[in-house]
């Protein structure tokens, strides 16, 4: 025999799935495309500028920036990476946004000489 706690559970994830389902039936293909592509992007954008796996933490960029003095050598670096393995990923935009985050910072600091 389940669990109270268990059921309870199952009947709330089952409402919510038909209601999900009930909701997504009444959408336009036009309107999923233009959902699936805004999800892409801001999900995209997370990992280039705030992966979770730096959340709550310093990030190791930060920590270089402190301890170099000339932290071009480390963007260039990190933008020579990117370029190169971009190809070689189902996620290469990811990449190639990547390389672009660098670029920036790294031509931040030379307007910033």
């Amino acid at each position: 025999m389940k669990d109270l706690e268990v059921v309870a559970f199952e009947n709330e994830k089952k409402d919510y799935m038909d209601r999900v389902v009930s909701w997504v039936a009444q959408l336009s293909e036009e309107d999923c495309r233009r959902l699936i592509e805004q999800s892409e992007k801001s999900s995209l954008k997370d990992m280039v500028n705030h992966p979770p796996h730096y959340s709550n933490k310093i990030e190791c960029l930060d920590i270089i920036e402190q301890q170099v003095d000339d932290p071009s050598s480390v963007y260039e670096g990190h933008i020579w990476r990117y370029l190169y393995r971009h190809k070689d990923k189902g996620s290469n935009i990811e990449d190639l946004e990547k390389a672009e985050f660098y670029l920036k910072r790294l031509i931040k600091h030379y307007k910033n000489l």
